[in-house]
């Protein structure tokens, strides 16, 4: 599919109703490979490398959480889709809420995964900023911390082999498409208030999430009343805590297809 004179690239897998899976930051729709073959099984899985990663353009300079919204939304036009469980990860839960927002009729559910809906703070703002003059200088730097703050040593261990295809697949991510994601998400708006209006919705997070430490999700799974399930894992559970993760999941997607 084409949109706005970038190629993006997706899979389908399977029949019935539609399930959306998005990857997050330095990813690719490989780290929902798992998720992807299981679900299908009972549900029509689409799982889409967000622009600027995987084998979607790799060309970008300037997008927005909105901008990636329309493209997906453009997918299941193309596809004769009405609605999906949209399934998001980091920064795939940032579009996925900017989907809720820009196109609330097609979400049949919303979960994200080791994600959340309050915008960065002023703080966070400027370790963004800096991150970016990183990859201008160095962008294998910035990705070889990068991943590594996302594993444990005691990951790192166990998990070794896919570590390295994970760091692989971040390390494609070319420096131009790093910023303007860097940028996208440091300029995203705060949409706490779409996720207390989505009925139908779930959070998944680690315990060991660095990223989005656990007290603060749990805060804002009581402030939004959503449901919160909590993983013994990092912010990767899709390579160290698969099975349980997609457990989880096929019971949140037989939830929502069952709701009218």
């Amino acid at each position: 599919m084409i949109y706005r004179g970038n190629k993006i690239n997706y899979s389908i897998k399977g029949e019935g109703k539609c399930v959306v899976l998005l990857h997050g930051f330095l990813e690719s729709k490989q780290i929902w490979a798992k998720t992807e073959t299981f679900l299908s099984q009972k549900y029509k899985v689409i799982n889409i490398d967000l622009l600027g990663h995987g084998g979607s353009s790799n060309d970008i300079e300037n997008i927005s959480m909105s901008n990636h919204s329309e493209y997906i939304n453009d997918i299941l036009e193309g596809n004769n889709i009405d609605e999906a469980v949209f399934i998001g990860h980091s920064m795939g839960g940032y579009i996925a809420l900017a989907m809720a927002e820009c196109f609330p009729y097609k979400i049949k559910g919303l979960c994200l995964v080791n994600s959340g809906s309050y915008a960065d703070s002023d703080y966070k703002k400027q370790i963004r900023d800096r991150s970016v003059e990183v990859v201008e200088s160095n962008k294998s730097l910035f990705v070889n911390v990068a991943v590594h703050q996302l594993f444990s040593k005691e990951e790192y261990v166990v998990y070794k082999q896919e570590i390295e295809e994970f760091t692989r697949i971040a390390d494609a991510v070319k420096a131009n498409n790093i910023i303007a994601s860097i940028k996208c998400m440091r300029d995203r708006k705060d949409r706490t208030e779409i996720l207390k209006s989505i009925k139908n919705k779930l959070m998944i997070t680690g315990s060991n999430d660095s990223m989005f430490p656990l007290v603060k999700t749990k805060k804002e799974a009581r402030d939004t009343n959503t449901e919160l399930i909590v993983l013994d894992s990092g912010h990767i559970p899709q390579v160290t805590n698969s099975g349980e993760l997609n457990d989880v999941l096929l019971e949140f997607c037989k939830k929502s297809m069952s709701l009218k």
